[in-house]
């Protein structure tokens, strides 16, 4: 798990104050933001992407705030909206099997989230924590274990911000409304999932193919445009084509 800012150009500022509306539906978009997920910051007007990534450098869930927030208090809220689809039915899978993060997600209240959870994890303790911690003596609680090795796969999620950002919409934000630069970050996500070839079994690519695009024309009202359903669509029938040949 991990974030990064991204620069937003000068005219994603100035959005409407009122509530946006979804088009025939007379609802609020269900990733709209009152301060449209823009900050400031001594570079200008940034976003941040709070991501969280699975081993085969693809994201699985995300969000969207100014760029000024910490990394912290995000922890909790993308882990709950990790939604991993099971083969056979049923409910779907929210739980990962271990997590990965920088000092930054480091606290009290974030530990103590994935133990009652029974969430696997390495996230360095920083300096001041641990003197703090053994200040305190036993009230400080048992040291934090940490995984050098598991620590060292670190790096994937930060491939996968860069595969991100290879998109230049999600690089520079130039979207208004949140809602729509969710949307955004979205399509490209969906992208690196379906561009990516490398699958353990044949077949694998088109059935998420086809999976991720229902998914994601349900959200078009919520800010995906047509457009980049059309654009997926075709994305979609090219990548099972090929799957197709290749069996």
């Amino acid at each position: 798990m991990d974030s990064t800012s991204c620069r937003a150009q000068q005219h994603a500022a100035g959005a409407p104050r009122r509530t946006p509306r979804i088009p025939k539906r007379r609802s609020t978009p269900r990733q709209h933001r009152p301060d449209e997920g823009l900050g400031r910051s001594r570079g200008g007007l940034t976003s941040k992407i709070h991501l969280a990534g699975e081993g085969g450098r693809r994201p699985l869930a995300m969000l969207i705030t100014p760029g000024q927030w910490g990394d912290s208090p995000q922890l909790i809220p993308v882990l709950e909206r990790i939604r991993v689809k099971r083969p056979g039915g049923g409910h779907p899978r929210t739980r990962p099997d271990h997590l990965g993060g920088d000092k930054a997600y480091s606290s009290r209240r974030n530990r103590r989230y994935l133990r009652r959870r029974q969430i696997k994890h390495t996230i360095p303790e920083p300096k001041d924590q641990r003197a703090n911690r053994r200040r305190r003596s036993s009230r400080g609680g048992r040291p934090t274990g940490f995984d050098k090795e598991m620590y060292k796969r670190r790096n994937e999620v930060e491939r996968t911000i860069n595969r991100l950002k290879h998109s230049r919409a999600v690089a520079t934000r130039y979207d208004k409304r949140a809602y729509v630069f969710h949307g955004t970050v979205t399509v490209a996500s969906i992208r690196l999932w379906l561009r990516d070839r490398d699958q353990p079994a044949s077949g694998v690519s088109a059935r998420f193919a086809s999976s991720a695009v229902t998914c994601l024309s349900s959200t078009v009202g919520d800010g995906v445009t047509a457009y980049q359903v059309f654009a997926l669509s075709s994305l979609a029938g090219a990548q099972a084509a090929t799957t197709g040949s290749s069996q």
